[in-house]
């Protein structure tokens, strides 16, 4: 067994940024349990347009799949999650967008002090650097200019994207010129998580790959954690994490704390495995009571359910599915190499998030939600108040 002051479970995207702030101090040594690789470089990473090839790779990608859904005729749902250093900061499609001000104001709305808005920005504007791309110019008030984390537009907008646009401005959807503002309704380019030379930039890029060499700051990579060890009777302390390394099981002490950071999927189970969770779930693998806590691992609300359709364009129009074309793919990988231009230096790039207005123009379903007369909580008011907030996006 060997000490850590802080003992972090998972190198994702909060992993990886809190082993960093930690670190800052000398005095701190800060220990990173990772189950992938140290690998956050390579060709399908970096380049904006190949990021279709990480979904689902192995050594990237958990791929984790659900349970069979019965409102989807008992097909199991594909659930993709990084697995290396920077998480899926590594498989995501570089997008980086924000939620409307009176969303966060809910938090502080719903009980927790000091969340919203206002107090929120300034760590938005901290932890990225906005590069001026087509003469964009940004607000200072919300967006940053010295932090670890790269923001600009891609350097490469598909033909389809401004006549998309306008056609939907063509519904009467408004055109937003910084959905980042407060206000992400309506119709828009996006920024994303590249740099200057339109490579992706990520959460092990940002922030691990600078302060790598830091001697306070340890990632141990192919460690999978199998339970918090507790300590205590009345009040449990969480002081150390066993974890395996090729099959063999090793424990790590913390003299500080645990921070469990494994993602959406993996931190409930380890909580499970740890004996904190419903008693009946637990009871029913052999696993002993430590926190009866019924809430873990249940009340998953999945978001970007997605419907996708495929439109057959009029001739001339040149779209991602050229790439399709290994000649083509390659000219453009030499083009991006020598320019950080060319397509494969583009993502989605063209968004539409519409209010509850914009679905329900005359108002007939939002007079229909108020007259529901379902349970009332502090969730179900603010949600009925969005759908009369012209800010809140419904559908993306």
């Amino acid at each position: 067994m060997f000490s850590s002051d802080y003992v972090i479970i998972g190198a994702g995207l909060s992993g990886t940024v809190l082993a960093t702030r930690l670190s800052e101090d000398p005095a701190i040594v800060v220990t990173v349990l990772e189950a992938g690789t140290t690998s956050f470089h390579d060709d399908n990473t970096d380049i904006p347009g190949k990021f279709f090839d990480n979904i689902g790779a192995p050594g990237k990608d958990w791929s984790f799949f659900s349970i069979p859904q019965k409102g989807l005729g008992d097909r199991p749902v594909f659930l993709p999650r990084g697995k290396n250093i920077g998480g899926s900061s590594l498989l995501n499609f570089m997008e980086y967008n924000r939620a409307s001000s009176v969303e966060y104001d809910s938090f502080e709305k719903l009980g927790s002090d000091g969340w919203n808005w206002k107090s929120l920005v300034p760590y938005f504007r901290k932890a990225n650097e906005q590069a001026a791309t087509y003469g964009f110019q940004f607000d200072k008030d919300y967006y940053g200019t010295s932090g670890p984390l790269q923001r600009c537009v891609p350097r490469y907008l598909d033909q389809v994207a401004l006549p998309w646009i306008e056609s939907i401005k063509s519904l009467g959807v408004k055109a937003n010129p910084d959905p980042n503002a407060g206000d992400n309704t309506g119709v828009w380019i996006t920024t994303a998580t590249l740099d200057r030379n339109s490579v992706r930039s990520s959460a092990a890029s940002a922030y691990y790959e600078p302060n790598q060499s830091r001697p306070n700051l340890k990632i141990i990579c192919g460690a999978q954690a199998t339970r918090i060890i507790l300590s205590g009777k009345d009040t449990l302390v969480a002081n150390g994490v066993e974890y395996l390394v090729d099959g063999v099981l090793h424990t790590i002490n913390a003299t500080k704390e645990v921070i469990l950071s494994a993602g959406t999927y993996k931190t409930p189970q380890i909580l499970e495995l740890s004996g904190i969770g419903d008693p009946e779930v637990l009871k029913s693998f052999g696993i002993e009571v430590a926190v009866n806590l019924p809430g873990v691992g249940n009340n998953l609300q999945v978001d970007h359910v997605t419907a996708t359709f495929t439109a057959q364009l009029k001739p001339g129009h040149e779209t991602f599915a050229r790439l399709a074309d290994a000649e083509f793919e390659r000219m453009q990988k030499d083009l991006f190499k020598a320019t950080g231009r060319g397509m494969l230096a583009g993502v989605p790039a063209a968004f539409a998030f519409l209010s509850f207005k914009d679905l329900d123009k005359d108002g007939s379903i939002a007079n229909l939600v108020a007259d529901l007369s379902l349970p009332t909580t502090p969730v179900s008011d603010v949600h009925k108040q969005w759908v009369c907030d012209n800010t809140v996006s419904f559908l993306e």
